[in-house]
């Protein structure tokens, strides 16, 4: 857990700096002609944001706890039995 709390630590910083840095010096430039805008929008929504992270987490915990549970079932004694 202390991996992925770092890793969304890091991530989160991240992606805020080249949000807000696109807000505010717009690095990504479309073809207005194609795209009927000049650079990229965004739109920041605190729950999404959030949404997303609680999501990460879970899928994360998931994946960590499923094998280690099917593991605990394994008896070794009936897998090391040479036949």
């Amino acid at each position: 857990m202390h991996i992925i709390f770092k890793g969304l630590l890091i991530g989160n910083v991240m992606a805020l700096i080249f949000l807000f840095g696109q807000q505010k010096f717009n690095f990504i430039q479309l073809d207005p002609a194609t795209y009927y805008v000049s650079d990229v929008p965004i739109l920041l929504s605190v729950t999404n944001f959030l949404a997303l992270n609680f999501g990460v987490v879970f899928i994360c915990t998931l994946v960590l706890y499923i094998p280690s549970f099917i593991v605990t079932k394994i008896d070794p004694s009936k897998v090391m039995r040479i036949q």
